[in-house]
């Protein structure tokens, strides 16, 4: 689902979530952004609720800062949803 973000919009969330200041500059790899998060901390992996909380309880302030690149994924991901639910 993280990978569904933009990267420097997941960022904005996780910095807020957990009081950090990463850069996608900083960030090299292509493999999930969870990924590349848990190895610039050191850790294996992190508590990714903790964002997803963070993203619902102030998704106003979130929502509008959404890159078009974000919201056509999400929209995309949606379309596929739904054409799975369509009579054929």
């Amino acid at each position: 689902m993280e990978d569904l973000f933009n990267i420097d919009d997941y960022l904005a969330i996780y910095n807020a979530a957990f009081l950090k200041a990463h850069v996608s500059a900083n960030f090299t790899g292509t493999d999930t952004i969870v990924s590349r998060l848990a190895r610039a901390e050191g850790i294996d992996r992190f508590d990714r609720g903790k964002p997803a909380d963070l993203f619902m309880r102030r998704r106003d302030q979130f929502l509008p800062a959404l890159s078009e690149e974000t919201l056509a994924n999400f929209e995309a991901i949606i379309d596929r949803v739904n054409q799975t639910l369509l009579p054929k």
